[in-house]
């Protein structure tokens, strides 16, 4: 009983522990009961500020057992729960975030829950609101990193975004591979974090496969991204002039662009150079694997050309690239 025994002897540790790493250990297949002493050996770690339980493989069972403890994790700032299989019932212990008032950074990365259910428990955990009676959310001003990525969010992705809404210090922002599309954006205007939002990772999900003017939407209001991931989103041409038209011009202070692998061809490329002129602070652009040919990489070329502080641009990636000559 490997876990057990680790419990015991943090409950004896000296109180000035600051870090714990659990992480893709073997000690035993954690239980509601071993996680449940963990955590309250975790609780009586009065300055614990980093806590690394990812890949351990525990499920809605071990989830109800961290959750007895972690209510009384007070200065916890860091809380890594990644690749685990917590599942819809396991983001019950979300209901223990609004209590970790100095949460800064939460990991939940393929945890296997989905939109509407886990969504809704992590979102209540955020924002403490309720979609069903649209409660007021508790303003969760500590939070600056959250990723989510590789759950299957799905069309119900804004439900867990709702909560978002008063994190009013977010910066960054992982929701990619949770397999939504386009359309499920339309419900998410307005709760993203606008004012503190710089990096946003939303590649390999399904953005363009039915109109990408709801992610143009979405995306036209985030005015300080600094980095903008939308990789592997079958984007296509008609995505990639909503973002030269419509969401580029806004982004003044974008830095780092990721549209590789999205079928963008010369009209999406030539739209895309158009607007590089507005985009003062861009260091990096990553096209590769679409479909540009030569009228798009002229336009590139040309537009580069025009730029005046051309060395300002570190990185331009167009590898892989089978369009027309």
């Amino acid at each position: 009983d490997g876990l057990a025994q680790v419990a015991e002897a943090l409950a004896h540790s000296a109180k000035t522990m600051k870090t714990l790493d659990f992480s893709r250990n073997e000690l035993m297949a954690p239980t509601e009961r071993t996680m449940a002493q963990v955590s309250v050996a975790c609780a009586k770690l009065e300055q614990l500020t980093t806590l690394k339980l990812n890949g351990l493989g525990f499920g809605a069972e071990g989830a109800t057992g961290l959750a007895v403890g972690l209510r009384g994790c007070a200065a916890l700032t860091h809380l890594d729960l990644s690749s685990n299989a917590l599942g819809d019932a396991g983001t019950q212990l979300c209901a223990a975030f609004p209590l970790c008032t100095n949460l800064t950074d939460l990991q939940l990365s393929d945890n296997q829950f989905c939109g509407k259910l886990g969504g809704k428990m992590v979102s209540a955990g955020l924002g403490s609101w309720d979609p069903e009676r649209d409660l007021a959310p508790q303003v969760r001003s500590a939070l600056t990193r959250l990723n989510v990525s590789g759950n299957k969010l799905e069309k119900e992705a804004w439900v867990l975004c709702a909560g978002l809404r008063n994190c009013t210090r977010l910066s960054f922002l992982d929701m990619s591979k949770s397999m939504f599309r386009d359309n499920a954006m339309q419900n998410m205007c307005g709760m993203l974090p606008a004012a503190s939002l710089t990096h946003l990772e939303l590649s390999t999900n399904m953005l363009g496969i039915v109109d990408p003017k709801f992610v143009a939407a979405v995306l036209q209001e985030l005015t300080c991204l600094r980095r903008l991931g939308l990789a592997d989103n079958h984007l296509k041409d008609q995505g990639a002039v909503l973002l030269g038209r419509d969401v580029l011009p806004r982004l003044s202070v974008l830095s780092d662009l990721d549209l590789a692998g999205n079928s963008v061809g010369d009209e999406g490329a030539v739209c895309l150079a158009s607007t590089l002129g507005e985009c003062v602070e861009l260091r990096s652009i990553v096209l590769t694997r679409n479909k540009l040919g030569t009228k798009g990489c002229a336009a590139l070329r040309a537009a580069l050309d025009a730029i005046e502080d051309r060395a300002s641009l570190i990185a331009l990636d167009i590898r892989f690239n089978a369009g027309p000559k």
